[in-house]
């Protein structure tokens, strides 16, 4: 079975955070976890820098004031993370189980530092400092060392901020540093490739694809781009149908996990841009496109429709979820269109006139911008 993480979306969007612990009430069910919180993590998108973007990004930083600002949120949500030092674990148990697991709950805690390593990447990058550069180096070194990549998509894309860090510092860490990030890189590209090229259609299988892609572009494995490339395009035809929906959509019966899924396309495409592919301009025979795909989630997103959540889904994890008492997880709970938000503002990176519909989001969070979103549409090839 192929289960993907549920990300920030159903809290509602906040803005640039990575990890939400939401104190809940929840009643016991045998078999299941009975802690009162329930935890959902999901880390930055995973784009890379491309040659020259360090530059790009500091003039941008240095001659806009709204780009200052943004400079200024990573300070303050770094500063925010407080100076206890790396935790890094040499397990993630996360996927597979429920919200509110203590095990789970353990592991989010601790997985805080990676957005944390993601942040000080990008300062390190836009207003170089020692001491930004020193804590860099003791996160990446110390997780780095720890946490061996296993092959579930699920838990390793959670510590993805460690290829921005490649991307951006790899070649300025120390030399046992180097090392231990190259290694690192290499198990994760190993330990995923060959389930990169079987044949997938949900959300688990566009993970295993882009962290594949993203390393092999850090390690220089030419070699491995077409395989990789062919792999996304067959997973774009198998996951992805002509009327917009998806695989994920009918499997799960929740937009939670289209928009999922369809968020990781547009990484996967956002990849592959540099290496000269336009998987977003791509249509399979079958009609299906990223583009219908993100259309299809507009009158959801701006309040146009409503969505039920979960009332057909067959599938045992879901429904074990629903017995915790996880608000979020009730089979007929309301979709909440406010997690669309970071899809579209990657999304705006193709197409700017997903610009209009961020400003339609309710709350006005699509309009929130953090220097994870300037990064992102940056990526997806507008800037």
């Amino acid at each position: 079975m192929n289960r993907t993480e549920p990300t920030l979306s159903r809290r509602g969007f906040v803005a640039g955070a990575l990890s939400l612990i939401a104190t809940r009430s929840a009643w016991p069910h045998p078999g299941h976890a009975t802690e009162s919180r329930f935890v959902e993590f999901s880390s930055p998108t995973l784009v890379l820098p491309r040659p020259g973007d360090a530059a790009w990004f500091r003039e941008q930083a240095a001659t806009r004031p709204e780009i200052k600002a943004l400079v200024h949120g990573l300070r303050r949500r770094i500063a925010a993370h407080g100076d206890q030092g790396p935790r890094p674990l040499n397990e993630l148990i996360y996927e597979g189980r429920v919200s509110n697991d203590p095990e789970r709950i353990h592991t989010v805690e601790h997985l805080a530092d990676t957005p944390h390593i993601y942040r000080l990447a990008w300062l390190q990058a836009v207003a170089p400092n020692d001491d930004t550069f020193a804590a860099l180096s003791a996160y990446v070194d110390a997780w780095a060392g720890t946490y061996r990549p296993t092959g579930n998509a699920v838990n390793d894309v959670k510590t993805s901020p460690l290829l921005v860090a490649f991307a951006l510092h790899g070649d300025a860490f120390d030399r046992p540093v180097q090392d231990k990030l190259r290694a690192w890189t290499d198990r994760m590209f190993t330990s995923r490739y060959k389930w990169a090229l079987a044949p997938g259609r949900a959300n688990g299988h566009a993970r295993h694809i882009a962290l594949c892609v993203a390393s092999a572009r850090l390690l220089g494995h030419e070699d491995k781009f077409e395989p990789l490339i062919t792999a996304a395009r067959a997973l774009l035809a198998a996951g992805l149908r002509s009327d917009g929906t998806s695989y994920d959509l009918e499997y799960r019966d929740a937009m939670h996990y289209h928009r999922s899924f369809v968020q990781s396309q547009l990484t996967i495409a956002a990849l592959l841009r540099p290496l000269g592919v336009d998987l977003w301009g791509e249509q399979t025979p079958g009609g299906a496109s990223i583009r219908k795909s993100v259309d299809y989630m507009v009158p959801y997103s701006v309040g146009e429709k409503e969505r039920g959540e979960w009332a057909g889904s067959e599938i045992g994890l879901d429904q074990d979820r629903a017995a915790t008492g996880d608000p979020a997880y009730q089979p007929g709970s309301k979709w909440d269109p406010r997690s669309s938000a970071p899809l579209f503002r990657l999304a705006s990176g193709f197409d700017p006139r997903y610009h209009d519909v961020l400003a339609r989001i309710p709350d006005g969070v699509g309009e929130r911008t953090t220097w994870e979103h300037f990064v992102d549409e940056h990526a997806a090839g507008t800037g």
